[in-house]
């Protein structure tokens, strides 16, 4: 969860100068952390691309994954991150509405307004040396999900291209 805090902007930003900027797949690309569950974290990456550069696009996004090896986390984003925390943690109660929402939000999944505490905590107290090897780890895409929606006579064969494992579902079957 805190390397993809820590990253969630700038890895978002790298990739979407990418598929965005150098390569014109894409009006934008997009992504999210989701640190609201009791362990662990996901992160999420949208990339509306057109259909014929699908595969083009889904291979520019793994390796912005892999150049979590190649590219290490530098000191001024682990600071920038602490201090993020620091301001969050000082924002939480700045409202009523704000406070009982972060209240509201952690008790729908079981959590305190303690646990979102101690984790910011935990975050702004991070150094280069413990973030660069937390990076390393999710460098592997081993338990992504990918979702792909899209005409499946044009990136059926654009995905197995890359030797990928294909599983294709309609939206009746979910």
């Amino acid at each position: 969860m805190t390397v993809s805090r820590l990253l969630g902007e700038d890895f978002i930003s790298r990739i979407n100068a990418v598929i965005r900027e150098a390569k014109g797949y894409s009006y934008g690309t997009d992504g999210s952390v989701y640190d609201t569950i009791r362990i662990g974290a996901a992160m999420a990456i949208e990339a509306p691309v057109e259909a014929d550069h699908t595969a083009d696009a889904l291979a520019d996004i793994l390796a912005g994954y892999a150049s979590l090896k190649t590219a290490p986390v530098r000191a001024d984003e682990v600071q920038r991150t602490a201090t993020t925390m620091l301001t969050r943690i000082a924002g939480t109660a700045e409202t009523a509405g704000g406070l009982f929402d972060t209240v509201v939000q952690q008790v729908g999944i079981g959590s305190t307004l303690e646990d979102v505490h101690l984790r910011r905590l935990e975050i702004a107290a991070l150094t280069e040396e413990l973030v660069r090897p937390m990076a390393e780890q999710l460098a592997s895409t081993d338990r992504a999900v990918i979702a792909i929606v899209g005409d499946p006579d044009v990136v059926l064969p654009q995905l197995e291209a890359m030797g990928l494992s294909v599983v294709m579902t309609t939206l009746d079957a979910l």
